[in-house]
């Protein structure tokens, strides 16, 4: 078993087309919200597909996990390194996906899951309240949905860790979840 982690790079980008394109509930990713969230800085993870991935002014770092057990090592590192630096707690925001918030509550993760998420699938009753930060969200995202930026699918020059080899210069696919796709960013 492994845990895959790599580097790319792409210029012009915010973390909105993130949390509307790449990493949406849609495609199984809930944000891991922390103090240093800003426009260029977000970390999302998928349970399932047992990924996370974090934008950092430009910069993408996908890591990949082969097993559940490698994916909670992940997230709760993750959870420690956040505390450490002082940007913790690191929460997770299904953005009212009660499935997403259902499969890390399954891997043991539920506490990490944001205070106002709603409840996992099985706790829910009529008293549950459904309120989230991916309401407020949702609604920013309608109202910059006609912005026109890059999106997180033209992520180019790959670099996995577990080789030598550079960042090619020409477009390299890039895949998060079950996507691909390249461009050529002009580096």
């Amino acid at each position: 078993m492994t845990v895959h982690k790599t580097e790319s790079h792409i210029n012009g980008i915010e973390r909105l087309a993130f949390d509307l394109g790449e990493c949406s509930p849609e495609k199984g990713f809930a944000q891991v919200n922390t103090r240093q969230d800003a426009s260029y800085y977000g970390t999302w993870a998928n349970p399932t597909d047992r990924i996370i991935v974090n934008f950092a002014e430009g910069d993408i770092y996908v890591i990949r996990c082969d097993t559940d057990p490698e994916f909670i090592d992940e997230m709760r590192e993750l959870q420690r390194w956040n505390d450490e630096f002082g940007w913790g707690p690191a929460r997770i925001d299904a953005m009212l996906n009660t499935s997403i918030a259902q499969k890390f509550t399954n891997l043991g993760l539920g506490d990490m899951l944001h205070p106002d998420q709603l409840a996992p699938l099985d706790m829910i009753t009529p008293e549950t309240p459904v309120i989230s930060n991916g309401l407020a969200a949702a609604t920013m995202a309608a109202q910059t949905a006609n912005r026109s930026e890059p999106t997180p699918s033209a992520l180019t020059h790959e670099t996995d860790r577990t080789t030598s080899s550079p960042a090619p210069e020409a477009a390299t696919p890039v895949t998060i979840g079950d996507t691909t796709a390249a461009t050529d960013t002009g580096l």
